[in-house]
């Protein structure tokens, strides 16, 4: 068999397998309290089962060939879902981020009140380092394009696995924080 033919045999079943990992993790997410890091694990294991069935049916290629689809189909399923969902769901630093994309400054009066002020400081110090942020005046930070751009890029990732509760947990936090302060 061809070697283009193979590849856009594998390309299409790992495709097929991280739809089939989306749709997973999705609807796992609405019942299962889990958590997600494991959650997704397990459903990278099942949903490359996919590309390997795939793979068999249009290739017939042996089990050698068909156990390293299994494995770089679930490489890449567990480098998405550290990079991907569980950066969305856990990370200080992308909720900060995606809320000065969305709200054009972060008031760090009202983030104190939520974090304590050293991890504060650390996340600040990292976002202004990797240039996601800048400082626009007294305790108060704006979005950079980089900011923005990871916003456009990972809120969509959140969406699709279902995993920005805890930054809408933040954002109303957030608001609620900064309307009392302001009163």
């Amino acid at each position: 068999m061809k070697l283009r033919r193979k590849l856009a045999v594998c390309f299409g079943s790992w495709l097929i397998s991280f739809c089939v990992y989306l749709v997973l993790l999705n609807i796992t997410g609405t019942f299962a309290d889990d958590v997600l890091f494991f959650r997704a694990c397990l459903i990278s294991l099942a949903s490359a089962i996919c590309s390997v069935a795939i793979w068999r049916k249009f290739v017939r290629g042996g089990e050698f060939e068909s156990f390293l689809i299994y494995v770089c189909c679930v490489l890449l399923l567990l480098v998405f879902t550290v990079f991907g969902p569980t950066f969305v769901d856990r990370s200080v630093s992308y909720h900060m981020v995606f809320l000065a994309a969305e709200t054009e400054k972060l008031d760090m009066n009202v983030m104190e009140e939520i974090y304590s002020y050293d991890m504060l400081q650390k996340r600040v110090e990292d976002e202004l380092k990797s240039g996601m942020i800048c400082h626009m005046g007294d305790q108060v930070y704006g979005p950079t394009w980089k900011a923005k751009i990871a916003t456009r890029l990972l809120k969509p990732i959140g969406y699709l696995t279902n995993t920005l509760d805890t930054y809408e947990q933040f954002k109303n936090e957030m608001e609620t924080r900064e309307k009392d302060l302001w009163k």
